[in-house]
């Protein structure tokens, strides 16, 4: 009974009628479902000054730029995405080598700055068939002073029959090579656009940047490929559709292969029309028109050479026969010319069509599995092709394993964006790498070492003090200088002293973006300098603000001073020279020279400001 019941309750969920069928109006259609996530949400792009995070790059397909090395930090990835693909191409991103790199000793780099301091203190074959004299018109054909004549009639007057039969061979002519030449220059125009969208890049815009100059023999009416596809596509395939049945045009007047009554028979464009065989052991068998000069050709020659001779015995007047001369000349030599041709063309088609239909058939099959996008370039949202991740494990239990190189070790590796041409490459069948045409390389080097050293100058607050014993004078009336006393002097610089540093700095924290986006930095710093003032080395402390390669650092100056001993004090007299003075005052007359005053130096501090060029570490296979 429980059975039944479970059938039941099933069975009624599973036969529900429809809101239309309970009366409730047309089923609600089904939600969109949500886009997919952005993998480079909530990211910056990549940086090539700073030592980045996680961080995107975007690559404009249309321009491919390759950037500089993009330095990253430990265990942080690239999500890299493409802007306005090309319909017709697969993009893939495909990692290279990686390899570990030394980086530069930055206590050799302090020693070296302190030094003087310390001194001091596919598809390339195009055919190409031209016959210009088949099409071009016969240029005295042209001449004016011959009469427009209906040569559609018999033309009594033997100088009109004349210019009639040059017309009618001429016409004659040009109709049996038009197939040819008209195959041969579509074809031409089809391998021209297939090597013009090989290119990595669009070609450049003209001067007035209205159109993009296009492919050596790529005709106008083309579309553009690149921002059009799918105009584009339906142009080729009409195209290729039309110069399909242009050979088995051509095909049906060349021997070929013939058929059986049982066997199938050949249909569609790029096939010669079937034709049975005449005996039971043929596999070949003669068109049914050979490709050639009409049978009517040669009667008409005959004609010609035949009413031209009848023309020379009337004995026209002077300036018509040398017009009608010169047509002779040229068709006679046309009619010659386009028969040898016929024998070369005879030979070369079967090899040519042959060769030209393979690459056509391909062309065409690849366009037509190549559907076009399903919305206008400018709408086609980027291609997300991959991620490009720290090249090693950063597994802490893999450190065992030695799968973690050195910490000390800068780690780069090479991502190549390849475009593989669905047009010219089918993905119907395995890639070859040769098939990959490379768009951009992106180069990563995870490294972010903190301690750099910097060399400069800074300004100090720190007064330079001397005491040197000074004798006054004066002067009365413009008379000699008379000597009065002798006093202790005291010789201040003005600040700021300007010292040369080399210092060593270690980053707080992580490098970013700052003033107009440029890499910036903080650091600690400690610097050595030589005082020039008193020869001797000084020392600073402080912080260090970086913008690109240079450093601002407000600092603590720790520096000698100098000042006086034994209670002696700054304008104290030692003595006096004239009458007024004698060996019992005070002070005394001045007997011989008094001693130098004493000094000695002591330590003080004093605020400084310095500015800097940093040295950054540098990576390469070996740097000691």
């Amino acid at each position: 009974m429980v059975r039944l019941v479970a059938c039941i309750f099933l069975a009624s969920l599973l036969f529900q009628p429809t809101p239309s069928a309970r009366g409730q109006g047309a089923p609600a259609p089904a939600a969109a479902p949500p886009p997919p996530p952005d993998p480079a949400n909530g990211l910056k792009p990549c940086s090539t000054e700073t030592v980045n995070g996680n961080c995107y790059i975007n690559v404009d397909r249309r321009y491919p730029i390759t950037l500089p090395t993009i330095q990253m930090r430990k265990g942080t990835h690239i999500v890299v995405k493409v802007y306005y693909p090309y319909a017709f191409e697969t993009l893939t991103l495909d990692a290279g080598t990686a390899q570990a790199f030394e980086g530069t000793d930055q206590g050799a780099g302090l020693l070296t700055a302190l030094l003087p301091q310390l001194k001091s203190a596919t598809w390339s074959q195009a055919q190409s068939f031209t016959e210009a004299s088949s099409v071009a018109p016969l240029s005295a054909l042209a001449a004016a002073r011959l009469p427009v004549i209906d040569c559609g009639v018999h033309q009594p007057d033997p100088t009109n029959q004349v210019v009639c039969d040059v017309k009618n061979l001429n016409t004659l002519l040009t109709q049996t090579m038009k197939p040819a030449m008209d195959y041969f220059r579509d074809a031409n125009e089809v391998y021209a656009v297939a090597r013009e969208i090989l290119a990595a890049a669009p070609q450049p815009r003209d001067a007035t940047a209205t159109a993009l100059n296009r492919g050596p023999g790529v005709p106008s009416a083309i579309p553009n490929p690149w921002e059009n596809y799918a105009d584009w596509r339906t142009e080729m395939l009409r195209r290729l559709h039309a110069l399909g049945i242009a050979t088995s045009d051509l095909l049906g007047e060349l021997p070929g292969t013939c058929q059986k009554p049982t066997d199938p028979v050949p249909q569609g464009p790029w096939v010669a029309p079937p034709r049975l065989c005449f005996h039971a052991g043929d596999t070949t068998a003669p068109p049914p028109v050979l490709f050639g000069l009409p049978p009517n050709a040669a009667p008409l020659f005959a004609q010609l050479l035949a009413d031209y001779a009848t023309f020379n015995a009337s004995n026209p007047d002077e300036q018509t026969r040398n017009d009608v001369a010169g047509q002779m000349e040229n068709i006679e030599a046309r009619y010659h010319r386009v028969q040898d041709e016929i024998g070369v063309y005879a030979f070369i088609l079967p090899t040519a069509i042959g060769k030209i239909t393979t690459d056509m058939q391909t062309l065409e099959g690849n366009i037509i599995v190549v559907p076009p996008p399903s919305a206008p370039p400018p709408s086609v949202p980027p291609t997300f092709v991959g991620d490009i991740p720290d090249p090693v494990s950063t597994d802490p239990a893999d450190a065992g394993f030695h799968l973690i190189p050195s910490r000390m070790l800068g780690r780069q590796t090479v991502y190549t964006l390849n475009a593989q041409n669905r047009i010219l490459n089918s993905l119907l069948q395995l890639p070859a790498a040769t098939q990959k045409q490379a768009v951009v390389t992106i180069t990563a080097l995870y490294a972010d070492p903190r301690f750099e050293v910097s060399t400069g100058a800074f300004f100090s607050w720190m007064p330079n003090r001397t005491f040197a014993n000074f004798t006054t004078v004066s002067i009365v009336g413009g008379t000699t200088p008379t000597q009065g006393e002798i006093i202790i002097n005291e010789t201040t610089s003005s600040p700021p002293e300007i010292i040369p540093f080399a210092a060593a700095n270690y980053r707080l924290g992580h490098d970013f973006r700052s003033f107009a986006g440029r890499r910036g930095a903080v650091y600690g710093t400690l610097a050595v300098g030589l005082n020039p003032y008193n020869t001797t080395v000084e020392y600073a402390a402080g912080f260090s603000f970086s913008w690109r390669f240079l450093m601002f650092s407000p600092l603590f100056h720790i520096g000698e001073n100098t000042h006086l001993t034994q209670g002696e004090m700054p304008n104290q007299v030692w003595c006096g020279y004239g009458s007024a003075y004698s060996a019992t005052t005070t002070p005394p007359l001045c007997a011989g020279s008094p001693p130098a005053p004493s000094t000695t130096t002591f330590w003080r501090g004093a605020a400084a400001f310095g500015i800097g060029i940093r040295i950054p570490t540098t990576f390469a296979a070996t740097n000691h």
